[in-house]
């Protein structure tokens, strides 16, 4: 399963636009968090395999707070804060039984496997804090393995 992340857009639907080709490729499409207005861009067969869920700026977004599905756990992250550390955000994904999980907020990309679950962050499409250059994760699952690769834009 081919599953293309991103986040953290905050205005920047031209980056989003980006990624059509990759989006068109892919068997899902996880968005977690912050820019749901620049989902509307996105075309029916992408919503149609798009797991979302909302960030801290995503104001009167009706999309959840966390999702589960197929093993894999979505949040933004701000309700575990991840800011600080993942310890609670670990928590919540072994009561899932998650083997993957995708969160933002905190704009920094990164992958971490912390008891046997794969904890990634694509970065963000929209305003980088570092010097590293905006991102997102294409995540390749085949059975129990887990490969991750960040894309610039």
């Amino acid at each position: 399963m081919k599953i293309i992340a991103f986040g953290d857009i905050h205005g920047a639907t031209l980056n989003l636009m980006r990624l059509s080709d990759e989006i068109k490729n892919a068997d899902k499409i996880v968005f977690v968090g912050d820019g749901a207005d620049s989902l509307d861009v996105l075309d029916a067969e992408a919503h149609s395999k798009l797991l979302a869920v909302r960030g801290n700026c995503d104001f009167f977004c009706k999309l959840p707070d966390k999702v589960f599905v197929d093993g894999i756990f979505v949040t933004h992250g701000h309700n575990y804060g991840v800011k600080g550390s993942l310890s609670a955000l670990v928590q919540a994904a072994q009561s899932h039984s998650a083997k993957l999980c995708l969160f933002g907020h905190n704009h920094r990309r990164s992958v971490d496997t912390i008891n046997g679950i794969v904890f990634i962050n694509p970065g963000t499409l929209g305003n980088s804090r570092t010097s590293v250059p905006n991102s997102y994760a294409v995540i390749e699952i085949n059975g129990k393995e887990v490969k991750n690769e960040f894309r610039s834009l």
